[in-house]
């Protein structure tokens, strides 16, 4: 895919352009140097780096056979997730009701490696999403059901660090913004676990609410149309 470099600024053209020439041979999408060069504000060397680190990873783990992977059926119920709706600029949306997962009975059931794998297979599906949509991509992390022992799990935390760290290294720029919803108070000693390798760009992408939906769902409605929210947020007590 050729990048529309009509989104660029003029500053951004001719470090593109060497950075094309630089990594001539991966043979690699414009919009996949754009990304890594953005996100190493066009410094052509470390965004070289980077690039050619992202793309052996991506070998080492064989991910571009990642819907040949297989997974225990009930990762489906256990860890879900879906893509559902657009916001009003048209970028799509991932939801991940995180509180509900059972990674801490997993991690412990010793499938944590799995469990990365499962999570790289839901943002090789999020990467596909978003680049057929030529855009960045929402995440709205829902947090309703999150306990204390779940949420201060050193396992659990240490793989989702590793997660976190991997994605940033070899998924840049492909996150428009991160809307976390239901967070209860421990969530914090979690996300200030991992918050260090979280870059700053990153970190101005990322909105945190508690559980107080009145709070959030106007956040959701101004950026989405009602009928891309998942219809079980819309839904007030009653039902309705």
């Amino acid at each position: 895919m050729v990048a529309n470099l009509s989104r660029t600024s003029s500053e951004e053209i001719v470090p593109f352009q060497r950075f094309k020439e630089a990594v001539n041979d991966l043979k690699q999408d414009d919009t996949v140097l754009l990304r890594f060069l953005r996100a190493r504000n066009y410094d052509l060397k470390k965004a070289e780096e980077m690039i050619r680190s992202a793309l052996q990873w991506r070998e080492e783990v064989d991910i571009k056979n990642y819907q040949n992977w297989e997974f225990p059926p009930y990762y489906k119920s256990e860890m879900a997730y879906q893509f559902f709706g657009n916001d009003y600029e048209g970028a799509p949306a991932l939801w991940v009701p995180v509180g509900k997962w059972n990674g801490k009975h997993l991690v412990e059931n010793g499938e944590g490696e799995n469990l990365l794998r499962w999570a790289f297979a839901m943002i090789e599906r999020g990467l596909k999403t978003v680049q057929d949509n030529d855009s960045q991509g929402n995440v709205i992390v829902d947090l309703s059901g999150l306990t204390y022992s779940q949420a201060t799990h050193i396992a659990s935390l240490k793989l989702f660090y590793q997660g976190c760290q991997r994605i940033e290294q070899c998924y840049p720029e492909i996150i428009k913004s991160v809307i976390v919803i239901n967070a209860p108070w421990v969530f914090t000693l979690g996300y200030n676990f991992i918050k260090g390798i979280i870059t700053r760009e990153t970190q101005e992408k990322i909105r945190i609410f508690g559980c107080n939906k009145d709070e959030w769902m106007p956040i959701l409605h101004q950026k989405f149309p009602k009928e891309s929210i998942l219809p079980e947020l819309v839904r007030d007590l009653n039902g309705n």
